[in-house]
């Protein structure tokens, strides 16, 4: 090996501590990256946790409310509770089917076979088939 030219070993060596160093810097990315994303993620969900039970608590609270001024329409009875509790349960019951229907409605309409891929296999086979055809 004459005029500074390296030797095959050397050269293979080179490349391997290359690309350590490469593979190295970017997990060390990775990993700092990931980092940031799970220190976010350690303070937003406990906040959205947070928030969720803040929302079924108003929730809640509100259904109370409107109870309570159904259960005021209703001349001082016995039952005016019971009478308003089943109006507004009856209404969640109404939204809930309806909302059931229209989603049933919505996956009905859509199938899962994944129709263009099936398309453009069924093209393939076809293609196959002649070039199978052409060649005998």
């Amino acid at each position: 090996m004459q005029n500074g030219s390296k030797n095959l070993t050397d050269v293979v060596n080179e490349i391997k501590v290359e690309a350590r160093e490469f593979v190295s810097t970017r997990l060390q990315m990775f990993r700092m990256e990931m980092k940031e994303k799970v220190s976010t993620l350690k303070v937003g969900v406990p906040l959205l946790i947070g928030g969720g039970v803040c929302a079924l608590i108003a929730f809640i609270v509100l259904n109370y409310a409107l109870i309570a001024f159904l259960a005021a329409l209703f001349a001082p009875s016995l039952y005016n509770w019971c009478f308003a509790a089943l109006i507004v349960g009856f209404f969640y019951l109404i939204v809930a089917g309806v909302l059931y229907w229209v989603g049933m409605q919505k996956i009905k309409a859509e199938t899962l076979a994944p129709a263009r891929t099936l398309r453009v296999l069924k093209q393939d086979q076809i293609w196959l088939q002649n070039q199978a055809r052409s060649q005998v």
